[in-house]
């Protein structure tokens, strides 16, 4: 799955780049657990959801709504200028990953400014 998601990732780059000269914007959206759809089923265990949401940090799943406001936007006048981007749109789960590193960092400052 991993594999997958970086060769859309970088489709989305290299197409924005290609067709950008022609006035063509290319993003993708990068959806987090979405309440209510196949996804979300198949990649929990009963019971789970519980867990599943203590772990995102807005402390609820997404909507479907959710990911259209997000594509609404995108293609508003709003976000003419946003081409190449791949939005995350997880209540905030792809920024818990890099927490224990976002730490360490802090702690190492920390350290050295001792």
């Amino acid at each position: 799955m991993c594999a997958a998601k970086a060769g859309v990732d970088q489709m989305t780059r290299v197409m924005a780049l290609e067709w950008g000269g022609d006035g063509i914007r290319v993003n993708a959206i990068s959806p987090g657990p979405i309440a209510g759809t196949d996804g979300a089923k198949r990649l929990s265990l009963p019971g789970s959801e519980e867990k599943a949401i203590e772990s995102i940090p807005l402390k609820r799943m997404g909507t479907k709504d959710d990911i259209a406001w997000l594509a609404m936007f995108l293609a508003s006048p709003l976000a003419t200028y946003i081409s190449g981007a791949v939005i995350p749109c997880d209540g905030g789960v792809a920024v818990e990953s890099v927490k224990p590193m976002i730490e360490a960092a802090g702690a190492a400052l920390a350290q050295a400014n001792k």
